[in-house]
């Protein structure tokens, strides 16, 4: 997957709208995955709080597309180092 493709699918997925992409690839994709990592603690913290099942589940479920998006980021970045 290329760095544009991984960026517009990931934005789109997680409707991130007030991401923009900077000028490095690079830098975007750095900026990106902080993001999702926040996003990824906030839903933690929401889990350990009591919620009805359903949210419970939506929110386990978005913490798993997150975490394979990270680890797609920082697959990415690897590539990109050498």
């Amino acid at each position: 997957m290329g760095m544009v493709k991984f960026i517009n699918k990931v934005t789109q997925l997680l409707q991130l709208e007030e991401f923009e992409p900077k000028e490095s690839d690079k830098k975007s994709i750095k900026i990106l995955l902080k993001k999702l990592a926040q996003r990824r603690h906030k839903l933690k913290k929401k889990l350990k709080k009591e919620i009805k099942k359903s949210e419970r589940e939506d929110a386990q479920e978005e913490i798993d597309i997150i975490t394979v998006q990270i680890q797609k980021g920082t697959k990415i970045l690897k590539e990109l180092k050498k």
